[in-house]
Protein backbone atom coordinates (compact mmCIF):
# COMPACT_ATOMS: atom_id res chain seq x y z
CA UNK A 1 0.00 0.00 0.00
CA UNK A 2 1.27 3.76 -0.89
CA UNK A 3 -0.01 6.87 -1.48
CA UNK A 4 -1.50 6.35 -4.84
CA UNK A 5 -1.77 2.72 -4.93
CA UNK A 6 -3.55 -0.29 -3.16
CA UNK A 7 -1.88 -4.23 -4.19
CA UNK A 8 -4.87 -6.28 -3.77
CA UNK A 9 -3.01 -9.48 -5.67
CA UNK A 10 0.07 -9.99 -7.22
CA UNK A 11 -0.15 -11.52 -10.39
CA UNK A 12 2.74 -13.38 -11.98
CA UNK A 13 3.51 -13.66 -15.47
CA UNK A 14 3.66 -11.35 -18.99
CA UNK A 15 0.83 -8.82 -19.88
CA UNK A 16 -0.93 -10.27 -23.12
CA UNK A 17 0.27 -7.63 -25.12
CA UNK A 18 4.24 -9.21 -24.38
CA UNK A 19 2.84 -12.65 -24.28
CA UNK A 20 1.46 -12.37 -28.28
CA UNK A 21 4.31 -10.35 -29.82
CA UNK A 22 5.99 -13.11 -32.42
CA UNK A 23 2.92 -15.25 -32.03
CA UNK A 24 1.50 -15.95 -35.84
CA UNK A 25 -2.25 -16.98 -33.83
CA UNK A 26 -3.97 -16.14 -30.95
CA UNK A 27 -4.96 -19.13 -29.32
CA UNK A 28 -8.65 -19.91 -28.89
CA UNK A 29 -8.47 -19.95 -25.54
CA UNK A 30 -7.56 -16.51 -25.33
CA UNK A 31 -9.80 -15.39 -27.12
CA UNK A 32 -12.73 -17.11 -25.19
CA UNK A 33 -11.00 -15.68 -21.99
CA UNK A 34 -11.21 -11.98 -23.44
CA UNK A 35 -15.15 -12.43 -24.35
CA UNK A 36 -15.98 -14.21 -21.28
CA UNK A 37 -14.02 -11.07 -18.73
CA UNK A 38 -15.64 -8.40 -21.41
CA UNK A 39 -19.00 -9.75 -20.51
CA UNK A 40 -18.53 -9.67 -16.98
CA UNK A 41 -17.52 -6.71 -16.84
CA UNK A 42 -20.69 -5.08 -18.64
CA UNK A 43 -22.74 -7.71 -16.61
CA UNK A 44 -21.36 -6.10 -12.90
CA UNK A 45 -21.89 -2.87 -14.56
CA UNK A 46 -18.68 -1.65 -15.85
CA UNK A 47 -19.79 1.35 -18.11
CA UNK A 48 -16.34 1.71 -19.70
CA UNK A 49 -15.17 -1.83 -21.24
CA UNK A 50 -10.93 -0.77 -20.60
CA UNK A 51 -9.80 -4.53 -22.31
CA UNK A 52 -6.51 -3.31 -23.72
CA UNK A 53 -4.50 -6.17 -24.08
CA UNK A 54 -2.00 -4.69 -21.84
CA UNK A 55 -4.28 -4.76 -18.94
CA UNK A 56 -4.64 -8.92 -18.84
CA UNK A 57 -1.95 -10.74 -17.40
CA UNK A 58 -0.98 -14.17 -18.72
CA UNK A 59 -1.17 -16.34 -15.17
CA UNK A 60 -0.12 -20.04 -14.99
CA UNK A 61 -1.81 -22.22 -17.07
CA UNK A 62 -2.78 -19.43 -19.35
CA UNK A 63 -5.37 -18.01 -17.36
CA UNK A 64 -5.78 -13.97 -18.14
CA UNK A 65 -6.63 -11.91 -15.52
CA UNK A 66 -7.30 -8.24 -16.20
CA UNK A 67 -6.11 -5.39 -14.30
CA UNK A 68 -6.39 -1.65 -13.95
CA UNK A 69 -10.50 -1.05 -13.64
CA UNK A 70 -9.76 2.48 -12.88
CA UNK A 71 -13.10 4.80 -14.58
CA UNK A 72 -14.75 1.68 -15.22
CA UNK A 73 -17.80 2.65 -13.58
CA UNK A 74 -17.41 6.11 -14.45
CA UNK A 75 -16.48 6.78 -17.96
CA UNK A 76 -18.87 5.89 -20.93
CA UNK A 77 -17.14 3.81 -23.56
CA UNK A 78 -18.17 0.27 -23.77
CA UNK A 79 -17.26 -0.47 -27.34
CA UNK A 80 -13.07 0.88 -26.26
CA UNK A 81 -11.45 -0.08 -29.72
CA UNK A 82 -7.94 -0.19 -27.95
CA UNK A 83 -7.97 -3.84 -27.85
CA UNK A 84 -8.73 -4.39 -31.15
CA UNK A 85 -5.99 -1.55 -32.20
CA UNK A 86 -3.39 -3.48 -30.06
CA UNK A 87 -4.63 -6.72 -32.21
CA UNK A 88 -4.43 -5.26 -35.41
CA UNK A 89 -0.71 -4.33 -34.85
CA UNK A 90 0.26 -7.80 -33.58
CA UNK A 91 -1.01 -9.02 -37.15
CA UNK A 92 -3.62 -11.00 -35.16
CA UNK A 93 -7.01 -9.40 -35.31
CA UNK A 94 -8.49 -11.37 -38.37
CA UNK A 95 -7.72 -14.10 -36.28
CA UNK A 96 -9.11 -12.70 -33.29
CA UNK A 97 -12.34 -11.82 -34.72
CA UNK A 98 -12.98 -15.42 -36.18
CA UNK A 99 -12.48 -16.72 -33.28
CA UNK A 100 -14.85 -14.47 -31.72
CA UNK A 101 -17.66 -15.27 -34.49
CA UNK A 102 -17.76 -18.71 -33.69
CA UNK A 103 -17.47 -18.41 -29.77
CA UNK A 104 -20.02 -15.88 -28.74
CA UNK A 105 -22.07 -14.35 -32.26
CA UNK A 106 -23.85 -12.18 -30.40
CA UNK A 107 -20.37 -10.13 -29.25
CA UNK A 108 -19.13 -10.43 -32.81
CA UNK A 109 -22.27 -8.84 -33.85
CA UNK A 110 -22.62 -6.13 -30.89
CA UNK A 111 -18.87 -5.13 -32.22
CA UNK A 112 -19.59 -5.03 -36.01
CA UNK A 113 -22.40 -2.22 -35.16
CA UNK A 114 -20.48 -0.64 -32.98
CA UNK A 115 -16.78 -0.56 -34.05
CA UNK A 116 -15.46 1.17 -37.39
CA UNK A 117 -12.58 -1.45 -37.49
CA UNK A 118 -11.30 0.09 -40.99
CA UNK A 119 -10.56 3.31 -38.71
CA UNK A 120 -8.38 1.01 -36.43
Amino acid sequence: MGPNYVIMEYLKGPNLKDYLKGKQDIPESITEQIIMIRKELKRVGFIRIKTSIGYFVVTKGNVLKAIDHSDGLTMNDPYNPKMFRDLKKLGLLDTFLKQAKKIDPESYEEWQKNIDFNAI
